[in-house]
């Protein structure tokens, strides 16, 4: 009787759309021939890379519908930037490397194996281990901004009494809860042992490049051998009809180009520490003990640093650039820097050192013309830069997206990814997709899009409605200010919703639930009270629910739009 009543409703929304007289079309409204796009082969192979919890969801989906799965993380376990332990990335570049090979310099080659021994090529092992697996900027007691009412995969649970600000440490079993659930952590094995095995860890992706109907891949893969004391290197290739691309967005630290600090950054202790760093590499407030600091950033990083190593340093200096913080998460951070700590104006120059091992003596010049010496220690809370050099041929640096190029590009700044419809499907050739959105609350509606269009039982509209849609009619592709709660997130939901339902309605498939409607008051409750007073309230969702699609709210581009580049914006 329910099934019965849900067709009666997805059917009336088609006749309702399709009567629209509009050049705005929902991929859900009745389709006209021609109207959908169609895959020139079957897809039966499909590799995810990434192992955080957007590429363990998408991944999972894809097993569940019989494709045949590869999924491929950089660092040696399940959880992607949720994945802590006690070592730090490999210094960051000063100033920022070239946007394009910021995260990695990639490396492919045909099949081949090397044995890497203590100093070779001038690198520790150390070092080329934490090069190629980049640990996380998950420092050891970091707490959410989220509660676990929205942070949480499906079918798993956290502890009962779990606190309302999730400890990062137990977001990261979480999430190697899911992988073990789903059979993707970093030692399981398929059930039949005739079966390829599906996970590859410790494996990086040097190039992704389309050849004939397939995606080629290049791999690297490390291995530590403490019996001997070395890393063996593989390399190998593997094709694939189509490619998750799951690797979130904090790949390379930014580096502010500020007077100076290129030099400064070359100072180092007799102890080997560099007292110029970026944040990535906090972990805890010990090497800060008893020292003047200074923390250049106001971001959520840059607040949060504060708070811990507030109560363990002399002095605490904080530099905040005279900008406008104008979403809710910028605000919050400024309001929770340690109530100690001096918030001085934005630092423009690094006066010259007299010495290679410490920076005390150093003189640092502020906007209002000021001078500030006697720090002991910089961490540069200045934010990522998305970078996936793999994905070289896609790169265009302050480029134009366009839908007459058959490779228009994806990349074009530090943080956005381009053409792309609002599914996450790469326009021009679909059988490449990103998951771009909230992994918590929409990964799971994602994963199952990914799988259903690539194994028939969903479609997406023709490439020339998925360019008019991208330029024209972009709803749910708002601006990145844009945050769960939003009227703009949810219309981003009920769209998949709709859609997912109204395509296995009519192909076959599951149906799919919004999201826990006794989930909203809890929401509501922890967004006001941790986040800032008035954000929402459960009423906004009933007021999103009655809004009709004709009133969404819009963001049109226009075409040929030139993306600037922009690095830091987030501090």
């Amino acid at each position: 009787m329910r099934l019965t009543l849900l067709v009666v409703l997805t059917i009336g929304l088609n006749s309702r759309v399709s009567a629209d007289v509009t050049s705005h079309q929902a991929p859900f409204r009745s389709p006209m021939v021609g109207d959908w796009y169609r895959f020139p082969k079957d897809i039966r192979k499909v590799a995810v890379i990434g192992a955080g919890p957007s590429g363990l969801q998408s991944a999972a989906a894809l097993v569940k519908e019989g494709f045949d799965v590869r999924l491929i993380e950089r660092s040696d376990a399940p959880g992607g930037t949720w994945y802590h332990n006690e070592l730090t990335p490999v210094r960051e570049s000063f100033p920022d490397d070239d946007l394009q090979t910021a995260a990695y310099r990639p490396d492919p080659r045909s099949k081949s194996t090397e044995y890497y021994r203590e100093g070779d090529d001038g690198l520790t092992l150390s070092e080329r281990w934490r090069e190629h697996i980049r640990p996380s900027p998950i420092w050891d007691d970091l707490e959410t901004n989220s509660s676990p009412a929205f942070t949480t995969l499906p079918e798993i649970e956290y502890p009962k009494d779990a606190a309302w600000a999730l400890q990062a440490q137990l977001v990261q079993r979480h999430v190697r809860t899911y992988a073990s659930t789903h059979r993707l952590n970093v030692n399981d094995r398929p059930i039949n042992s005739s079966s390829p095995n599906i996970v590859l860890y410790s494996t990086r992706v040097e190039l992704l490049r389309k050849e004939g109907s397939e995606w080629r891949l290049w791999l690297k893969r490390l291995t530590r051998l403490p019996e001997s004391d070395e890393i063996k290197a593989e390399w190998w290739e593997e094709k694939f009809d189509a490619v998750v691309v799951a690797t979130g967005g904090y790949h390379a630290a930014h580096v502010p180009d500020i007077p100076g600090l290129t030099q400064w950054s070359t100072v180092q202790r007799r102890d080997g520490h560099f007292p110029v760093h970026h944040s990535q590499h906090y972990r805890n407030p010990a090497p800060y003990k008893r020292k003047t600091v200074l923390i250049v950033g106001a971001s959520v990083s840059a607040s949060e640093i504060s708070r811990r190593i507030g109560p363990h340093v002399d002095k605490l200096y904080i530099s905040i650039r005279n900008t406008t913080r104008s979403t809710y998460m910028a605000r919050r951070s400024i309001r929770r820097i340690h109530s100690e700590a001096k918030q001085i104006p934005e630092v423009v120059e690094f006066g010259r050192l007299s010495s290679n091992t410490s920076i005390r003596a150093g003189q640092i010049r502020l906007s209002d013309g000021t001078w500030l010496d006697g720090i002991d220690e910089i961490i540069l809370a200045t934010g990522y830069r998305r970078s996936l050099p793999f994905l070289g041929d896609y790169y265009s640096i302050g480029g134009k997206v366009s839908p007459d190029k058959k490779d228009s590009p994806i990349l074009t700044d530090a943080h956005n990814l381009h053409s792309l419809s609002w599914t996450g499907h790469y326009i021009p050739d679909p059988t490449l997709a990103f998951t771009n959105v909230r992994p918590w609350t929409y990964g799971r509606y994602q994963s199952l899009a990914f799988a259903k269009v690539w194994k028939g039982t969903a479609r997406l509209i023709n490439k020339d409605r998925l360019w008019d849609e991208y330029f024209n009619d972009n709803h749910w592709q708002a601006p990145a200010a844009v945050v769960f709660g939003t009227i703009e997130e949810e219309t981003l939901g009920r769209q998949y919703v709709a859609w997912l339902n109204q395509e296995s309605v009519l192909h076959g498939g599951r149906l799919v639930d919004q999201w826990p409607i006794e989930e909203r008051e809890r929401f509501a409750y922890y967004s006001d009270e941790a986040w800032e007073n008035g954000y929402t309230s459960s009423d906004n969702f009933t007021k999103i629910e009655n809004t009709p699609r004709s009133e969404w709210p819009g963001y049109p581009r226009e075409r040929e739009t030139s993306y600037a580049f922009d690095s830091g914006s987030e501090w």
